[in-house]
Order: C-alpha cells, then structure tokens, then sequence
C-alpha cells in the first residue's frame, strides 16, 4: 500500500459526505482507509499512521478536539485532488520528471501542500488540459469523470450558499 495524498484526501471527504456526517474520529477513518486498502494500519497502535500524517498537516480538516483526541472534519468546500504520478499519464512528456520541470517553469495549475508536496485541483487540471489543445489526452471515461466532478463542485457551491 502506498501513501497517495491527494487520493486518502479525496477517499476522506467523500466517505463523510457519503456518510453525511460533520466530523469522524481519527481512528475511524484510518479503518476505512486500511479495509479500503489505501493505508495500512498499525497493529500494536491503530491510527498511528495516519495520525503522523494528521500531525504533519498532510490531511485535509484534521484537528485535535480538546488538545487530546485527533478527528477529521467534512470540508464544504473541498476539491478534488490529484497528485503527480495521476497527472503524468495526461501530459505528453517523455519522463515524470519533465512534469516537475514544468511546475517549475510554471506551466501547469498547481498546489504546494506545506512546502513539500505537490497536488493538482481535479478540474482546474481538466480544464487546463482543455484549455492547452490536450483534449486528445483525456478519454472518454475520464472526461465524464471531470463532468461529475464539476457538477459536484457546483452543488458545493449551492449548499454554501
């Protein structure tokens, strides 16, 4: 099992929408995280790894409740995110390390997660891909996929409102 950010993020805050629950303990979530083979949990300490990326701020709407237990809240206004290694296979580039020289230089929209880590908003990608004559790189499944996403973005929009 591997550490994608930007997909136990996303799994996260969709299982709380899906749930429709404001909040969820930490320990709850990295349940759902192992049984959905997205994180592999401590035995001796449950949690614990996702607890360690609670406390280095890699988790979206993770807190601590009374300077004791850790919990993740839902986020309103939560976008998709993608991490490099979804976005290469869309650029035409020759090697993943290309993508980070583009980053750079930048090319493509772009967010830094504490410094460290970079992600990419779901439709801000999609769309840039359609705005730069890409178009021949999204497949049909993923378009539909960024269609929904926008829809989803837009009902997140109306229940702000």
């Amino acid at each position: 099992m591997f550490k994608n950010i930007a997909e136990i993020n996303n799994f996260l805050q969709s299982k709380l929408r899906e749930n429709n629950v404001a909040e969820v303990p930490l320990m709850e979530a990295a349940r759902w995280l192992h049984d959905a083979g997205l994180l592999r949990d401590s035995q001796s300490s449950p949690g614990l790894p996702l607890r360690r990326m609670a406390i280095a701020n890699k988790i979206f709407g993770a807190y601590k409740k009374q300077n004791r237990y850790w919990f993740i809240k839902r986020m309103p206004a939560y976008r998709e995110m993608m991490s490099v290694e979804d976005v290469y296979p869309y650029l035409d580039l020759h090697h993943k390390k290309s993508v980070y020289t583009h980053i750079r230089r930048k090319k493509i929209p772009h967010i830094r997660l504490n410094d460290q880590f970079i992600l990419f908003y779901k439709d801000e990608f999609f769309s840039w891909l359609i705005l730069n004559n890409r178009q021949e790189k999204i497949d049909r499944q993923n378009r539909e996929k960024f269609l929904t996403t926008r829809k989803h973005l837009e009902a997140i929009k109306q229940e702000i409102k």
